[in-house]
């Protein structure tokens, strides 16, 4: 009787501990979570509105225009990576047809080409005129920004390291 009582007491415990961890854990996510009353920032706590102010100390105007030609070029990037998305399935769909020929396979990889061309000049393009809102003082930080970014390694900022091909 007394170890009944004893594995009783144990298992009310456990229960108790349970429950008050259940609810910190809502309200940490329900009332301590955003205390600021900010709203979150896009991609895992990071604003590239913030980060470009930030790093080349935009004005509020600057910051604003920058918004808008970032939510542009959002829907760009979109749209083609879309694009290229929809022609590799296509070109892909065909590995179990061993009837097609090169030139076919040639043609969906030139149409594949010629819309990730598109892509890269549409953010070209995108970067030509967020440079053009720069000030004379914030042009060598531009440049030094754009050539970090194009230059970073594919895997960058997906919380993840290199891969590794066997």
């Amino acid at each position: 009787m007394n170890q009944l009582i004893r594995n009783n007491k144990a298992l009310v415990i456990l229960i108790g501990i349970l429950l008050v961890s259940n609810v910190l854990l809502v309200l940490y996510f329900t009332v301590w979570s955003n205390r600021s009353g900010k709203p979150p920032m896009n991609r895992g706590g990071f604003s590239m509105v913030e980060q470009m102010t930030k790093e080349l100390g935009f004005s509020k105007s600057q910051a604003d225009t920058f918004k808008i030609l970032l939510d542009q070029n959002r829907d760009s990037m979109k749209y083609w990576s879309e694009q290229v998305r929809s022609i590799k399935k296509s070109m892909y769909s065909n590995l179990n047809n061993t009837s097609i020929g090169d030139s076919a396979l040639a043609v969906k990889a030139d149409n594949l080409a010629a819309t990730q061309a598109k892509m890269e000049l549409s953010m070209y393009r995108h970067f030509a005129k967020v440079r053009a809102i720069c000030t004379p003082d914030q042009l060598p930080k531009f440049d030094t920004v754009v050539s970090r970014m194009i230059n970073r390694p594919p895997w960058f900022g997906k919380n993840r390291g290199p891969q590794k091909h066997d």
